[in-house]
């Protein structure tokens, strides 16, 4: 169990900061700032670091000293300088201000490579470039949540408000729907197909947002087996309705199965004359991961202007939305822990797939950061008693955040999410002295549609 160490000072990487640090450091360094554009990566070993660097060209031999400082390996675009043990301390100082040494143990060449960072501002004008629909309240507060950081006995708890994007109710599927209308839009699509569970909050955003770009919307809702009685009208399923989709509740389980089904009704508007974007994974998901990108570059920015120095970031998921949160990571070159809390286990390799979509969403950006399965931090502890199921954590989470800060959780994902971070604090894996960002990914609605569970799983209180 790795453990998250408080970061203790803000250090910004600024391009000066960059200059004066390898400047006052290293003659080698020196010699060839007039090639240099960017630091790409850094590899640690038992007793040096390598350095990657991108440069312009190739760097002329005479710029290169070869006496004390070890050996180059040298190309068109790269340089990768091993610094002697005499330095190692100098420019592990100047690296640390925007890389995390993953472990103390060496690290290969093919693995031990950090993609290259980005700025916020590169990252996010490469966002820019896609087509997109605007529909969320934009940026979302993030809050410091002094009591509930008491009630757990942890670290400083602050909360990203992603419940509050605006569009039905809030949520993260605001944030994924700017960037699906935008394509949709971009496509001259006229009607969506999409499916997923009969409380899904993504199904019940996405509706919403049709309503809002004026394109019909078909919900294809799979119960995950036969009705024991008639669909309660409730929650997400309610605002469905109320939005003005057409929906049909059929007997497959979120996943392939339902896929199938969406795919299938596609079809049929295709045949008929429309022109419809449906729910395909491979497209949409790196799509929707890129906007999480995107949140957690604003998120930093929002703490850097709070003085917030955040060890590690909290978000409930198990597919587009960590896979951006990672991807932002990766590619802005945060050093910190980003932990998926999931509420699902799908049928495939979660870490698997969630790289795959960060890299994805990653060319479709045009950056270069690039992710493995090892890179996805996901834990799936908490889960039981199943997808949907409250458990004694997810309550007591729910409970605790509703009583100390006035902020709803929901039953099925952010209090499962809250619950995953709640036992990381009481097992230690926390200092009492960081900073930690709790993703709040949404999912109000679906309180309603769980009230008998919620009523008698977190009782009234009795004041004496």
């Amino acid at each position: 169990m790795t453990r998250i160490k408080s970061r203790g000072i803000d250090s910004q990487w600024t391009a000066q900061k960059q200059e004066e640090a390898f400047d006052t450091q290293s003659i080698f360094l020196n010699s060839i700032w007039p090639f240099f554009i960017r630091v790409i990566g850094v590899i640690r070993g038992s007793d040096n670091f390598f350095i990657l660097v991108l440069t312009e060209e190739k760097i002329p031999d005479h710029a290169i000293r070869h006496d004390n400082w070890g050996e180059h390996l040298l190309s068109s675009t790269a340089l990768i300088l091993k610094s002697p043990p005499e330095i190692t301390q100098a420019l592990s100082l100047a690296v640390e201000l925007v890389y995390h040494i993953l472990s103390d143990e060496p690290h290969s060449l093919s693995r031990g490579i950090f993609c290259m960072s980005y700025s916020q501002a590169q990252l996010r004008e490469h966002i820019a470039r896609l087509p997109r629909y605007p529909l969320s309240h934009l940026p979302t507060p993030l809050e410091f949540c002094p009591r509930f950081s008491a009630a757990v006995g942890g670290p400083r708890i602050f909360i990203k408000r992603d419940d509050c994007t605006g569009l039905a109710c809030g949520g993260n599927k605001a944030r994924h729907n700017e960037f699906l209308i935008g394509d949709a839009i971009h496509k001259q699509a006229d009607i969506l197909v999409w499916g997923a569970g009969i409380q899904s909050n993504n199904c019940r955003q996405t509706a919403a947002a049709c309503a809002r770009a004026g394109l019909d919307c078909h919900l294809i809702l799979g119960r995950g087996g036969p009705a024991t009685g008639p669909d309660v009208v409730q929650g997400n399923l309610l605002l469905d309705q109320l939005v003005g989709a057409q929906i049909d509740i059929v007997e497959e389980t979120i996943g392939p199965d339902l896929d199938r089904r969406i795919a299938e009704q596609a079809e049929k508007y295709r045949q008929a004359g429309r022109r419809p974007y449906m729910w395909d994974p491979d497209v949409v998901k790196p799509l929707a991961a890129i906007s999480y990108a995107l949140c957690l570059t604003e998120t930093l920015e929002q703490a850097a202007a709070q003085g917030i120095n955040p060890a590690a970031v909290y978000v409930c998921s198990a597919g587009a939305t960590g896979a951006g949160v990672a991807l932002g990571k990766h590619a802005l070159g945060y050093p910190g822990v980003v932990r998926n809390i999931a509420a699902m286990d799908w049928p495939w390799d979660t870490r698997a797939d969630l790289a795959a979509i960060a890299n994805q969403a990653a060319k479709l950006i045009d950056i270069e950061t690039r992710l493995e399965p090892s890179d996805i931090d996901i834990t799936f502890d908490h889960i039981p008693p199943g997808y949907g199921k409250v458990s004694e954590g997810c309550l007591e989470a729910i409970s605790l955040m509703a009583r100390t800060e006035g902020i709803l959780l929901d039953p099925i994902y952010t209090g499962k999410a809250a619950a995953g971070l709640i036992h990381d604090i009481r097992a230690g894996r926390i200092d009492r002295d960081a900073s930690v960002i709790f993703m709040h990914t949404g999912g109000t609605p679906a309180l309603f549609a769980y009230a008998d569970v919620l009523a008698q799983g977190i009782p009234q209180r009795k004041l004496v």
